[in-house]
């Protein structure tokens, strides 16, 4: 007997309820795939000046300070394991998946027309999450190397909240994925991953995207670059930054726009950055580092949404991650020293060299 897409969903989300308890990817998948069991590696030191921690007042509503302090001074990384969890008779229907008492949120309802007729998938993997349909940062870094994972099951399930941008759309074309959106399935075989870890098998898949960009892209080896964001993503302005820029120009640093310049402007000279200068946010995603520790990032970062979530990122290519933490000059409004700046530039060229 046929029963609508909807239908489907709505029951499982019934028994889901009725149960008690949500059901997890452990209980309901039928097989459990370790891609790469759970590493523990020496953390590269992050470099700051004295004094520095002492600013920071806030961060994102979805962490905490404890948290990020530890994860910018700890010495010792547990990554948690990539495993792949296979289910069984799920029902993709806006923007989550169900499957027995299962609800496995992707994104919230997409804003964009959808398809109008359900589709059908045999076996396929899931590239798409819930961070990577909000921030530019974790699709680029999370669900770009998820996508890698799921073509094992031929094109990979994208589920996504919005269209792709610009440079998402640029970035899909060099790595050769195809993201286009599904809304509402069937699937009788789905593969979820759990791949939100900066593991020994998360850095050979960068290296793998890095290497189809390098294949594109013409690259600028050794260079120091100050990253300008303009007004892209959530609105935070550096109330000095003309006088950053010329500092830094004063010692040899270029500049790249991203509200200005073109993926491949932008993509090719970070790719092999000696330093990179920039306001903390998912735009630094767009630093690709070789694999051989000669290259990182300095984060200017706002005291009130401190995260130090791109020394984890830093660290799997084996490059370096520093910050200076700024004072408040407005509710969206930071002031940067920039005789802080270029100490902090010292010591991490001397650590890269």
């Amino acid at each position: 007997m046929y029963v609508p897409l909807v239908a489907r969903a709505n029951i499982r989300n019934v028994r889901r309820l009725l149960r008690g308890a949500p059901g997890t990817l452990q209980e309901t998948a039928f097989d459990e795939e370790i891609l790469c069991p759970e590493e523990i590696s020496s953390a590269i030191p992050a470099t700051f000046l004295p004094g520095q921690l002492d600013r920071i007042t806030g961060t994102q509503i979805e962490t905490s300070v404890p948290l990020e302090l530890e994860l910018l001074v700890r010495n010792t990384a547990v990554h948690a394991a990539t495993i792949a969890y296979h289910i069984r008779n799920a029902v993709l229907y806006e923007g989550a998946i169900y499957a027995g008492a299962l609800k496995y949120p992707i994104c919230s309802p997409p804003s964009f027309p959808t398809q109008s007729e359900d589709r059908e998938f045999g076996t396929v993997g899931l590239t798409s999450a819930w961070l990577g349909s909000q921030y530019f940062g974790h699709w680029l870094k999370d669900d770009c190397l998820r996508y890698l994972l799921a073509e094992a099951f031929g094109k990979p399930l994208s589920v996504m909240r919005a269209p792709l941008s610009n440079h998402m759309a640029e970035y899909a074309g060099y790595f050769g994925q195809d993201w286009t959106t599904t809304s509402r399935a069937r699937i009788d075989h789905l593969v979820i991953y759990q791949d939100f870890s900066q593991n020994s098998f998360k850095k050979q898949r960068y290296a793998a995207l890095q290497a189809r960009l390098a294949a594109s892209l013409p690259a600028a080896p050794n260079s120091l670059i100050y990253l300008r964001r303009g007004k892209s993503g959530e609105i935070r302005t550096i109330e000095n930054e003309e006088g950053i820029i010329a500092s830094l120009s004063n010692r040899g640093f270029s500049v790249v726009d991203l509200t200005s310049d073109r993926l491949a402007d932008i993509a090719g000279p970070l790719m092999n950055a000696r330093l990179v200068v920039s306001l903390e946010g998912s735009h630094l995603s767009h630093c690709w580092f070789p694999p051989n520790g000669k290259g990182g990032i300095l984060t200017l970062q706002p005291p009130d949404r401190f995260t130090a979530i791109h020394r984890s990122y830093t660290e799997c290519m084996s490059a370096k991650y520093g910050i200076v933490v700024g004072t408040k000059r407005g509710p969206a409004t930071t002031y940067f020293e920039p005789n802080e700046i270029l100490r902090t530039v010292d010591l991490m060229l001397k650590e890269c060299a």
